[in-house]
């Protein structure tokens, strides 16, 4: 069994200063205070917070959406769940629509925990 997280926010920025935030490596190490290393492009590969989370992206519309195949490293070898962004401009704001599918049961409140 797997679970699935769904989460709605806006904030007060601009839907490609959000997408920058998550695509650039310099900038998303700011955000979040872990290191990261992001290949932006679609079949790229990322690695955050000293290479604990990793993945690659399946699909990238920029300042849009992206798609991220995604692993935390204890969970089962090959085990992969799906990560996606959307953005949308509303007005001076950004509205992101997130969803994780596929966290392992166990992991999930770890998971739902650390999203925020």
């Amino acid at each position: 069994m797997s679970k699935e997280l769904t989460k709605t926010l806006v904030v007060d920025t601009t839907p490609d200063r959000v997408y920058q935030e998550l695509m650039n490596s310099e900038q998303h190490a700011k955000v979040t205070g872990g290191p990261a290393e992001i290949e932006n492009k679609e079949g790229g590969s990322f690695s955050n917070f000293g290479g604990q989370i990793y993945g690659t992206f399946s699909k990238l519309v920029e300042n849009k959406e992206i798609v991220q195949q995604w692993r935390v490293g204890p969970w089962p070898d090959g085990y992969f769940s799906t990560v996606s962004f959307k953005l949308q401009e509303e007005g001076k704001k950004t509205k992101i629509t997130f969803s994780h599918k596929g966290i392992p049961d166990e992991a999930a409140d770890m998971i739902n925990e650390g999203w925020e």
